[in-house]
C-alpha cells in the first residue's frame, strides 16, 4: 500500500512564498491605444494646454453609455497582489469604435447651427472625457438599487442623474 503523508501549510507560509496575499477585485479598465490614438491625444492635449478654466466653463460634453437591465455589466474579475491594480496582467483593455457616419452628421449640425465644437475627440480616450467619470458614478449609484423592468431602470437613472451634485460634476 503506498504511503499517505500528511502536511499542515501554514496559509501565511504559503502567502510569503507566492509572494503576498492574491485578492479577488474587478480589473481596472485600460484604453487599448493604438499609435494613432497615442498621436492624436498629444496632439489634442497640445492645442488645449493652455485653455483658461472659463473656455472650458463654456464646453459642453455629450456622451452615451449602456444601461443593462440584468445580467453583466462586462466587467472582469482578477487574481491580484496589492500593488497590481494597473499591472499589464490585471488590466482589462477597452475599444470603443466611433459610428463616424453619426459623428459627421452630428458636426454638419453643430456647424449649420453655429455652434463651435473643439475637434474630434482622440479615439479611445475617456479618461480625457469627463463625462465617462459621472457615467462611472451613476452606474455606481444604480448598482445599489433594484429595478425590475426598463421603465424602473429609466426612473432611476433620471433620478441619481439629477442627485449628483454640481460639485461632483466639476471634479
Amino acid at each position: 500500500m503506498a504511503e499517505v503523508r500528511s502536511e499542515c501549510i501554514c496559509m501565511h507560509s504559503e502567502a510569503k512564498a507566492f509572494g503576498g496575499w492574491m485578492v479577488s477585485r474587478r480589473a481596472a479598465k485600460k484604453p487599448l491605444l493604438s499609435k494613432k490614438n497615442i498621436k492624436g491625444r498629444l496632439t489634442f492635449c497640445g492645442k488645449y494646454r493652455d485653455w483658461p478654466a472659463e473656455d472650458w466653463g463654456e464646453v459642453i460634453f455629450s456622451g452615451e453609455a449602456p444601461f443593462r437591465l440584468f445580467g453583466t455589466s462586462g466587467q472582469m474579475i482578477v487574481r491580484r497582489r496589492k500593488g497590481e491594480h494597473y499591472h499589464e496582467s490585471c488590466l482589462m483593455p477597452t475599444v470603443r469604435h466611433p459610428e463616424t457616419i453619426h459623428v459627421m452628421t452630428v458636426h454638419k449640425w453643430f456647424g449649420k447651427q453655429n455652434i463651435e465644437i473643439l475637434g474630434l475627440w482622440p479615439g479611445n480616450s475617456p479618461d480625457l472625457h469627463p463625462i465617462e467619470n459621472l457615467w462611472s458614478i451613476l452606474k455606481k449609484r444604480l448598482d445599489k438599487q433594484k429595478h425590475r423592468n426598463c421603465d424602473q431602470l429609466q426612473a432611476l437613472i433620471r433620478q441619481e442623474w439629477f442627485a449628483i451634485s454640481q460639485d461632483c460634476a466639476r471634479n
